[in-house]
């Protein structure tokens, strides 16, 4: 596959995401635009819990951190989500 068939959609995703952060004048606001130009420049992201390289569309949505994204994964908060209802429970794992 060549680079610009991988850029086009990228783009596109990028431009879906921006839409969302246009303020009143149509323009973006500066903390948008850190977290697009972050998300540009990675092709993805590394999961802080399993450590694994994944593609962003993997995390989940935080707006604190710098790059827009939770620090783990979708599959990795569900284990760690199902491990303390486990606990809650009385289970044992």
């Amino acid at each position: 596959m060549s680079d610009t068939a991988t850029e086009a959609p990228a783009r596109a995703a990028v431009a879906r995401v921006a839409s969302r952060y246009d303020d009143e004048e149509g323009t973006l606001t500066a903390g948008a635009l850190r977290r697009l130009a972050q998300r540009q420049a990675l092709a993805g992201k590394r999961c802080g819990s399993c450590g694994e390289l994944l593609p962003t569309s993997a995390f989940g949505a935080e707006a604190r951190r710098p790059d827009g994204l939770k620090a783990s994964c979708r599959p990795c908060l569900a284990a760690a989500a199902s491990t303390a209802r486990a606990r809650r429970a009385g289970g044992t794992s």
